[in-house]
């Protein structure tokens, strides 16, 4: 069946009135009365894009320390390539973006494939030694490396 929520209801509820606002100047002859309807259409647009924001969410431009992997995908977002992932993490559904590395993509194929013969996945960016890195002329990534493992069942469930 359907999973009402408030956020939904909410969102019937704009779009209704809208719905009949916009029935009105059809039942009127005021001239005043259809152009009030304009402002009264582009509240409710504006309020149904708020609720749906709550709703649906957004992306954190960030990188979760620990999570339980379920998607990724690769996107380009103004020009620049980035890895959204959908994890859980703290119990809580989440997608977060961070910039694109071939060895982070490589590391969420791998952790996909895994997930597909029913292994679930653990994943956590590791924080680096930033020092380390100047020292060997590369550039720190704040974000740290990213290490995925099997979900450890006999650690979490023992018998």
């Amino acid at each position: 069946m359907f999973d009402f929520n408030l956020s939904m209801i909410q969102l019937a509820m704009i779009w209704s009135f809208a719905g009949l606002v916009c029935l009105i100047p059809l039942l009127t002859i005021s001239k005043k009365t259809k152009f009030l309807i304009v402002p009264i259409v582009f509240v409710a647009i504006y309020l149904s894009f708020v609720t749906n924001l709550g709703f649906i969410g957004k992306p954190y431009y960030a990188k979760p320390e620990k999570f339980v992997y379920k998607y990724h995908t690769v996107d380009k977002v103004d020009d620049q390539t980035y890895i959204t992932l959908w994890a859980i993490v703290k119990g809580k559904d989440s997608l977060y973006r961070f910039p694109y590395t071939k060895d982070n993509e490589d590391t969420l194929n791998k952790a996909k494939e895994r997930g597909k013969s029913g292994t679930p996945q653990i994943g956590e960016f590791l924080k680096n030694n930033k020092k380390q890195k100047e020292q060997k002329g590369l550039n720190p990534d704040p974000g740290g490396d990213l290490k995925m493992y099997d979900f450890p069942h006999q650690k979490l469930y023992p018998k």
